[in-house]
C-alpha cells in the first residue's frame, strides 16, 4: 500500500486548464458514410488533422530530409587546431576504426530505428557515402580491411540484453595492421579521420567496469573493481594504438565521436597530435550525410553539447550510487535479500554542470580545469561572433519575464548560426536551500548569418523560473515550496555554463530586498505542497519515520565532506516495516479508506452499452465539459475495463459509440515499431533525441514532430507481412523520451535529450507541439526518476522533493503545459518505495492538479509487479498489455463504488485523448477493406514509351468533396481535381524508369490521408537533369548540379576536361567544393545506368571574383524621443537585391532587411549605428556607420546617453545600471524588482584556450 503523507486538499476549481491544442478542434463531416451505421451517428466522419505531405513516400522523403538538417546542424565541433577542418573537396582520406563500417545509426531496444530505406526510392547513408559525397576519396584498402573480419577480428558485441550494454569496442588492434595496408596510407594521407563509437540501449547500462576481457577484441583494464577498474566511456589500449598509428602517419587527424553520450576526452583535447574532434551522435537513417558537408564546409557547425564533459566519470558525485558499481540491493536486518533493488540521488541538484560549475565556483583556483574538459553548451565555428546585449527588463514582476535583445554579427568569414544562451545565478547562504551557482534560463538560435552581417534575437526568461524548491524549510521562514530568497540575483548571457568566469561577459544583476513564496501553480493556480514528504526523510539523519535516515544529501556549504559514498552494510538494511510498505497488495476497501480517491457513491454504468451519443461529438469539448459523463453514462462495466486493459500498442474500439481503435507505435525515434503486430514499416528512422537537442534549434524540434505527424496520418507504407500499409494512420506514439542525463552511464541516454531540464523540457516540447498538430498523441516517457537501466524494473529511487521537483520532473512540466502534452508513460520505477504507476502524488497531484494535464496516462510495458487495480486509483489509465477479466476486476467484492469510479475516470481519459485524435480518421467501413471501390488500394498501370497515352479513373465513392491531386506522375500526366480523372501524353523529355504515382485527397486544409498508389514504368534511357552553366563565386563553397536520372536505378558519373580549382564531383551527380582561381571551366559529364545508354554532357562553370558592395554611411536627421521617425539606409551599390542588417541601434528602433530605419526611440543620446549590406556573391558584407541623434522630449526628463556603450547614470541612491557585473536596488516589495533602464554590452566570442 502507499505511504505517502497525502493532505485531503480540496482541489480548486479549474475554469479552463490547460486549453485543448488548437488542432483538436470540432471536425467536419463530408460525404455519406460507408460505415455500417451505429446507432450513434450514421455520417462518415474525417478528422480535421491534415498533413502537408501528399502521400506516404512524401511524407518520408520530407522526414529523410528534416532528419540530414537535425544533423547538420546538432553535430558539434569541439576541436579545430589551426583551422584544420574544413578540409578541401577532393581531399584523399584514410578512415580507420573497425566501427566505421558498421557505425551506431541509432540506439537499442524500443527505440530500434524503422526501416524506412526503400520507400518512394528514399536512400539511406553509410559514412563512407556521406564522405564519397562530399567530394573525398577514401582509402579503400582500409575499409576492405575493416569489412572482412577474417583479417580485423569479429567487432563488437551485439548490443543491449538483461546485461550491460556492449561489453567491448570491438576495436582492431593495431598488430593486425600488415606492411601492405600500412603503405596504402601514403596515397590517402590529406588527413586520417578516426571513428570512435559507443552503444547505447535499452534494459542495461553501460560498463563502469569489466570484470574479463575478450583478447583482441578490447583491452580494458578488467580488475572488475568499481573505483579503479576501465570503464565503456573512456579509450580502450587497442584505441589508443590506433590513434597513434594514425598520428605517426598523418599531420591532420581528425577524431568523429560516434557516441550518444559524453566521453572522457581531455587526452585527446590536450593531444597536440589530434587536430579535431566532431561529436557525432546517433544519426538515424539518412542523418549521417550530414558529416561529410561539416567535413567540407558546406555545413558550419553549430551544435552546443547539451552535457558538460569532465575529465574524470569516476569522480562524478553520481558514480557511487549508479547501476551496480557498489551496493544497490537492500538487506533485511539480518542481512538476508528482500529482492528489491535501489538507487540513490546522494548528489541532490548537483548533476553535470550544476555540480562542475558550483565546485569550481566554490573551490576557485585550478579546480574547475582540472575537473571540465568542456562546459555544457560548448561548441566551436568556423566562423566567429560578437554579441551586443541590451537587457531591456526595467521593471521585474514576480511573475514576469526577463528579457535581452541580443545582436549577433558574423565577424568571420563564413556564414553560419550561433546559439545565445542566457543563465542567471541565485543568492545562496550556507546551509539553507541548495542552488547551483548557474542555470540555463533561455536559449536562442540565430538564421544562417552571413559574413559581416548581423541578426537580433530576443531572449527571455520567466522570473518565477529562477526560484528554488525549499521542502524542508531550510531557510526558515516558515515556508515550504518554490521560494526567490532575497539578494542579488545575475543574469548572463554567453556561449557555456562557464559563462560567469567570463569577466568580459554580459550581464545583468538585480537586487531583491524580499524573498517571494510562489502558494501556487503559475497555470492552474492549485495549491503547491509538499508531495514526497516520505521520500526526502530517506535522507535526513535525525528522522526516526520509516525509511528515514538511510543517507544523506550532498550540500554546496560542505561537498568535500558531504559528497556521494557508496552504501554501508548498515544503511541498506531496511526494517519489516519498511519491506511491508514496500510490498504490494491488491486494493481493498482498506486500501481506500481516507484516500483522496474514496467515494462512496457508485456511478452510472450499463449492464447493455446505450448508443445515444456518437464520440464524434465530443471532439475539441473541454475536459470537464457536462456532455462527457453523459457519453460515460452510456458504457458499461465491460467497455470501461477493455478501454483500460487492452493497450499493447493500441487503444481498444467501442464500433457503435464511434470510437476508434488508435495505433500507437513505439519511439522515440520515429514509428520505430508495434511490437508483435508488425504494423511499422517505411517510416523516418530519426536522429536520437540529444542529437535533435544538440541544435538548441527549437524550430527544427517542432518540424520533427511535424514530420513526425505527418507520417502519422499517412501511415507509412508496409511493415513486415504487412504490405499495404495501416489504414487510418499510427495516431499515438510512445515519445519523446524526457529523461534526464544523471550519470553519462546511463544506457539509454541516447533516447533522452539533456542533462538539463530547461534544455530538455523546451525541445521535446516543441517536438510534442508539432505532432500534436497533427493528431499524433503522444506518451512523453518515463514519467519519472527513470534514468537508470540496470535494474530498473521496480526500482526502489530515492531523492528530495527539490532533487525531483526542480531536476526530474521539470522537463515534463515544461512539455506538459508549454507542449500541451495529452499523454505520458508511467515509468517501471518506484518514488521511493511505491511504483510510479500507482504514485497519486505524480499522477494526480503533481500531473493533473497542479500542472493541468488532461489525457491519459499508460504503463510502461507490464511487468510482474504492477497492478492494474492500483495504477486506475492513483491517475494511471491504460495497461501496455493485452490484459483480460483477471487483470481487473469487474465484480463480487472489488466492485465497489471507489473501484467503479477510478474505472470511470481511466477510461475517460483514454477516449479524451483518442477521440481528440487523428485515431477518428479511422472510423468506417473503409478501414476493413479498402479506401477505394472493389478492393482497389494499389494499381499496376504497366508500361508505355514517350509520347504514349495514359488514362485511369481514380475516383472514390467513398471520399466525396475532396480534390485529387496527382504526385510523382512522369511529365505530361496529370488528374482532374474534381473527378479523379488521370490522363496525358508522357513527354518526350520525360524521365524513363519505374514511377510510383499517388493520387491523394485534399481540402483547403491539407492532405486527409487517403490515396490510391500507381505504378507505371515509362521506357526509355537516362535524361539529363542537371544544368548546362553555372556561375559561382571564387572562394565561396558551391553545388553544381549535373546529374542524370531513370526512375529505379542507380546513376554513377564520370568526368572528362578540368573541372574549377578545389572543386571535385561527387557520387551523386554534383560539381562541389570551394573553388580558389576565376576562370572558365568546360568539361563533360557522362552518367551510366544499368540497361540503358550512357548520357554525355558538356557543362561550362564560370568562377567570378566576389561582388563587391560599395556603401558609405553619414550623419542622419536628428530624432525626438517618443517620435517616430523614418530613414531610409539602403544605399548600397554594385549589385541587386542587397539586404541589411544593424547594430548599435537605440531602444524602440529597428532596421528591416530592405534597408528601412523606423520606430520610436526611447533614449536620447548619440549613436553610432552599423549598417552592413550584402547580396549574393559577396564574400562579405559592406559596413557603413550612420550618427544619429536622439534628443529628449521637453516634456519628460528622460536619462541622457552619450554613448550607447556606457552605463546609464542614475539618482544617487537608485543602484547601478552599467554593463558587467552591475547591481541595481530593488524596492521593498514581494511583487518585483526595481531596474532603471535597459543595459548595452558588446561582447566578443573567443576561441577557447586549452
Amino acid at each position: 500500500m502507499e505511504q505517502e503523507k497525502i493532505m485531503k486538499t480540496k482541489k480548486k476549481s479549474i475554469a479552463a486548464k490547460l486549453a485543448v491544442c488548437a488542432s483538436l478542434m470540432i471536425a467536419c463531416t463530408m460525404g455519406a458514410t460507408s460505415f455500417a451505421a451505429s446507432a450513434a451517428t450514421g455520417r462518415d466522419y474525417v478528422s480535421a488533422f491534415r498533413s502537408e505531405a501528399e502521400s506516404a513516400q512524401d511524407a518520408l522523403k520530407r522526414a529523410n530530409d528534416l532528419n540530414q538538417k537535425i544533423v547538420e546542424e546538432g553535430i558539434v565541433l569541439l576541436k579545430n587546431e589551426n583551422s584544420s577542418l574544413p578540409m578541401k573537396t577532393g581531399s584523399k582520406v584514410t578512415v580507420f576504426g573497425k566501427n566505421s563500417v558498421n557505425p551506431f545509426y541509432g540506439g537499442g531496444g524500443s527505440a530500434s530505428g524503422a526501416d524506412g530505406s526503400g520507400l518512394g526510392g528514399v536512400k539511406y547513408y553509410n559514412l563512407y557515402d556521406s564522405l564519397a559525397n562530399a567530394g573525398f576519396t577514401f582509402n579503400p584498402q582500409l575499409k576492405a580491411f575493416y569489412d572482412d573480419n577474417s583479417r580485423s577480428g569479429n567487432g563488437r558485441d551485439g548490443g543491449s540484453g538483461t546485461g550491460q550494454v556492449a561489453t567491448i569496442t570491438g576495436e582492431t588492434p593495431v598488430s593486425r595492421y600488415d606492411s601492405d595496408l600500412k603503405g596504402s596510407f601514403k596515397d590517402y594521407n590529406d588527413a586520417a579521420i578516426i571513428v570512435i563509437s559507443r552503444a547505447g540501449g535499452e534494459g542495461a547500462d553501460l560498463r563502469t567496469n569489466y570484470t574479463s576481457a575478450v583478447a583482441g577484441r578490447s583491452n580494458y583494464n578488467n580488475n572488475g573493481d568499481a573505483a579503479t577498474g576501465d570503464h565503456y566511456l573512456e579509450l580502450d589500449d587497442n584505441e589508443k594504438a590506433m590513434i597513434e598509428l594514425a598520428k605517426e602517419n598523418f599531420k591532420n587527424v581528425v577524431i568523429v565521436l560516434n557516441i550518444a553520450t559524453s566521453f572522457e576526452l581531455g587526452d585527446l583535447q590536450e593531444d597536440t597530435g589530434v587536430n579535431s574532434i566532431l561529436w557525432l551522435g546517433f544519426a538515424g537513417g539518412s542523418g549521417i550525410n550530414a558529416l561529410g558537408k561539416v567535413l567540407n564546409g558546406e555545413v558550419n557547425p553549430s551544435g552546443r553539447l547539451v552535457d558538460i564533459y569532465s575529465r574524470d566519470f569516476k569522480k562524478d558525485p553520481t558514480f557511487a550510487n549508479f547501476a551496480n558499481n557498489y551496493k544497490s540491493a537492500y538487506t533485511t536486518e539480518s542481512g538476508g535479500g528482500t529482492g528489491i533493488n535501489f538507487v540513490e540521488y546522494d548528489e541532490g541538484i548537483y548533476i553535470g554542470y550544476r555540480y562542475y560549475e558550483t565546485r569550481g565556483f566554490v573551490e576557485g583556483g585550478s579546480w574547475y580545469d582540472d575537473n571540465v574538459v568542456y562546459p555544457f553548451g560548448y561548441g566551436l565555428s568556423y566562423t566567429t561572433f560578437e554579441k551586443e546585449v541590451k537587457f531591456l527588463t526595467k521593471t521585474l514582476d514576480k511573475d514576469g519575464t526577463i528579457e535581452a535583445d541580443v545582436t549577433v554579427t558574423n565577424t568571420g568569414n563564413v556564414a553560419g548560426k550561433e546559439v545565445v544562451q542566457m543563465y542567471y545565478s541565485a543568492p545562496y547562504t550556507d546551509g539553507e536551500i541548495e542552488k547551483s551557482h548557474i542555470v540555463l534560463g533561455g536559449f536562442e538560435k540565430t538564421d544562417i548569418i552571413q559574413p559581416g552581417m548581423s541578426q537580433t534575437v530576443r531572449i527571455s526568461m520567466k522570473v518565477r523560473d529562477m526560484a528554488s524548491y525549499d521542502y524542508n524549510d531550510a531557510n526558515a521562514n516558515g515556508i515550504t515550496g518554490y521560494e526567490l530568497d532575497d539578494g542579488d540575483y545575475t543574469v548572463y548571457i554567453g556561449d557555456s555554463s562557464h559563462v560567469w568566469a567570463d569577466e568580459d561577459a554580459a550581464s545583468k544583476t538585480y537586487n531583491l530586498k524580499d524573498e517571494v513564496h510562489y502558494k501556487t501553480d503559475a497555470v492552474t493556480d492549485y495549491e503547491i505542497q509538499n508531495q514526497f514528504d516520505y521520500m526526502s526523510v530517506y535522507f535526513d539523519k535525525d528522522s526516526d519515520e520509516a525509511w528515514g535516515g538511510h543517507s544523506q544529501v550532498m550540500s554546496r556549504s560542505d561537498f568535500e565532506g558531504t559528497f556521494p559514498t557508496p552504501p554501508t552494510a548498515d544503511e541498506v538494511k531496511i526494517s519489516g516495516e519498511e519491506q511491508s510498505m514496500a510490498t504490494y497488495s491488491a486494493a481493498s476497501p482498506e486500501y481506500d479508506k481516507d484516500q483522496p480517491w474514496y467515494t462512496d457513491k457508485m456511478p452510472t454504468y450499463q449492464t447493455t452499452r446505450k448508443t445515444s451519443i456518437s464520440a464524434t461529438r465530443l471532439v475539441g469539448l473541454d475536459f470537464d465539459d457536462a456532455r462527457w459523463d453523459k457519453f460515460m453514462d452510456q458504457l458499461t462495466l465491460e467497455d470501461m475495463r477493455d478501454l483500460i486493459v487492452k493497450g499493447y500498442f493500441v487503444t481498444n474500439p467501442i464500433e457503435d459509440l464511434d470510437v476508434p481503435m488508435s495505433i500507437t507505435p513505439d519511439g522515440p525515434t520515429g514509428f520505430v515499431q508495434g511490437s508483435g503486430y508488425n504494423w511499422v514499416g517505411n517510416t523516418c528512422s530519426y536522429a536520437s533525441p540529444i542529437l535533435v537537442a544538440s541544435t538548441w534549434n527549437k524550430d527544427l524540434a517542432l518540424k520533427m514532430g511535424e514530420a513526425v505527424g505527418d507520417e502519422g496520418i499517412w501511415g507509412g507504407e508496409g511493415g513486415s507481412g504487412n504490405s499495404t500499409g495501416i489504414k487510418g494512420g499510427y495516431n499515438g506514439w510512445y515519445a519523446p523520451g524526457n529523461n534526464i542525463h544523471r550519470s553519462p552511464f546511463s544506457g539509454r541516454n541516447f533516447e533522452y535529450y539533456s542533462e538539463d531540464p530547461m534544455l530538455a523540457g523546451i525541445m521535446c516540447a516543441n517536438v510534442v507541439k508539432g505532432a500534436q498538430s497533427k493528431g499524433v498523441f503522444v506518451m512523453l516517457k518515463h514519467f519519472a526518476l527513470n534514468d537508470q537501466e540496470q535494474n530498473r524494473g521496480d526500482l526502489a529511487t530515492w531523492a528530495t522533493e527539490q532533487t525531483v521537483r526542480e531536476i526530474y520532473l521539470k522537463a515534463f512540466e515544461i512539455s506538459v503545459k508549454d507542449g500541451g502534452a495529452t499523454g505520458m508513460m508511467s515509468a517501471f520505477n518506484r518514488f521511493g518505495h511505491t511504483w510510479a504507476g500507482a504514485s497519486y502524488s505524480v499522477l494526480t497531484e503533481v500531473l493533473r492538479n497542479e500542472w493541468g494535464f488532461n489525457g491519459l496516462v499508460v504503463t510502461d510495458w507490464v511487468n510482474g509487479f504492477m497492478r492494474a487495480d492500483l495504477m486506475i486509483r492513483a491517475g494511471n489509465d491504460l495497461w501496455l498489455a493485452n490484459g483480460n477479466d483477471r487483470t481487473l476486476a469487474i465484480s463480487g467484492a472489488a466492485l465497489t463504488p471507489t473501484h467503479v469510479a477510478a474505472m470511470r475516470r481511466a477510461a475517460k481519459c483514454v477516449l479524451y485523448t483518442v477521440i481528440n485524435s487523428n485515431a477518428m480518421n479511422r472510423l468506417g467501413d473503409r478501414y476493413t477493406s479498402e479506401h477505394y471501390e472493389a478492393n482497389v488500394f494499389s494499381k499496376d498501370l504497366g508500361s508505355v514509351d514517350r509520347g504514349g497515352t495514359v488514362s485511369y479513373d481514380a475516383k472514390s465513392t467513398i471520399y466525396t468533396g475532396y480534390e485529387y491531386v496527382l504526385s510523382g506522375a512522369p511529365k505530361g500526366i496529370t488528374v482532374n481535381k474534381t473527378t479523379g480523372a488521370i490522363s496525358g501524353t508522357v513527354a518526350n523529355d520525360a524521365v524513363a524508369g519505374d514511377y510510383t504515382m499517388t493520387v491523394s485527397l485534399k481540402d483547403e486544409n491539407g492532405y486527409i490521408g487517403q490515396a490510391i498508389v500507381l505504378k507505371l514504368k515509362v521506357n526509355g534511357g537516362l535524361t539529363y537533369t542537371g544544368g548546362t552553366s553555372a556561375s559561382i563565386t571564387v572562394n565561396k563553397f558551391a553545388r553544381v548540379d549535373v546529374s542524370s536520372e531513370i526512375k529505379g536505378a542507380n546513376v554513377s558519373y564520370e568526368v572528362s576536361g578540368d573541372l574549377p580549382e578545389g572543386m571535385t564531383l561527387s557520387p551523386d551527380g554534383a560539381i562541389i567544393g570551394t573553388p580558389s582561381k576565376t576562370g572558365s571551366s568546360t568539361f563533360t559529364v557522362t552518367a551510366k545506368a544499368a540497361g540503358a545508354q550512357d548520357m554525355e554532357k558538356e557543362v561550362t562553370i564560370n568562377v567570378t571574383d566576389a561582388v563587391t558592395l560599395v556603401y558609405s554611411g553619414g550623419n542622419l536627421e536628428k530624432a525626438k524621443v517618443g517620435t517616430a521617425v523614418n530613414y531610409d539606409v539602403a544605399k548600397a551599390t554594385g549589385a541587386d537585391n542587397v539586404v541589411y542588417s544593424a547594430s548599435g541601434l537605440p531602444e524602440g528602433m529597428t532596421l528591416s532587411e530592405d534597408g528601412k530605419l523606423s520606430g520610436t526611440p526611447t533614449v536620447a543620446g548619440e549613436y553610432t549605428i552599423k549598417v552592413s549590406a550584402w547580396a549574393e556573391g559577396c564574400v562579405k558584407a559592406a559596413t557603413a556607420e550612420f550618427t544619429l541623434t536622439v534628443e529628449a522630449d521637453s516634456t519628460e526628463n528622460p536619462p541622457i546617453i552619450d554613448d550607447p556603450d556606457k552605463p546609464v547614470e542614475e539618482e544617487p541612491g537608485s543602484g547601478c545600471a552599467g554593463c558587467g557585473s552591475t547591481v541595481d536596488a530593488g524596492f521593498g516589495l514581494i511583487a518585483g524588482l526595481a531596474l532603471i533602464s535597459a543595459v548595452t554590452v558588446v561582447i566578443t566570442k573567443k576561441s577557447r584556450d586549452k
